[in-house]
């Protein structure tokens, strides 16, 4: 209803990005990391609290990812 690039449907992407990696889905979290970060930076810019959040988590999975 709201459409794929609202601010609340990305904000909801990233909460299901957290639950994959709390869930231990990290390849699935961070697709879904990158693909909110890169919305929300074309739609509200690299500079917004909620852009650096979501490369910061994205950053975070990679890391974890790497680890493995």
């Amino acid at each position: 209803m709201l459409g794929a690039d609202h601010p609340d449907t990305l904000i909801t992407r990233h909460g299901l990005a957290a639950a994959y990696e709390a869930a231990g889905r990290t390849e699935d979290a961070l697709t879904e990391y990158e693909q909110v970060a890169n919305r929300l930076e074309a739609v509200m810019g690299p500079e917004q609290k909620l852009t650096r959040t979501a490369r910061d988590d994205l950053e975070r999975a990679s890391r974890t990812l790497r680890q493995r």
